[in-house]
């Protein structure tokens, strides 16, 4: 269920903006989202609350590579996913120096 709603996400963005800009942008969002969601069921203490985030929102988006895949498929997954933060640090970066 999570790698569908992922795809859905990234799909939509490519449809609709059609820029490679917005997914890189996009990618880091969702996985910083899902991080925080994740910080928010380690710092709360209702347990129908944490199952409710438990079960809807996975850790992270190297947590949803883990679960569906394995191996090699993993590996590349993740490397494709750390170029994505580096183009996306670069983005970042070249957008804080071209305001001054």
């Amino acid at each position: 269920m999570d790698i569908i709603i992922i795809m859905a996400l990234i799909g939509f963005v490519v449809f609709f903006f059609k820029r490679f800009v917005n997914v890189i942008y996009l990618i880091p969002a969702i996985d910083i989202l899902l991080r925080i969601i994740d910080v928010i069921k380690t710092s709360i203490s209702d347990p129908e609350t944490i199952a409710f985030l438990t079960k809807w929102f996975p850790d992270s988006i190297p947590a949803i590579l883990d679960k569906y895949t394995g191996g090699i498929i993993y590996d590349v997954l993740f490397i494709i996913y750390i170029v994505i933060y580096i183009i996306f640090e670069y983005y970042l970066i070249r957008q804080i120096f071209s305001k001054k």
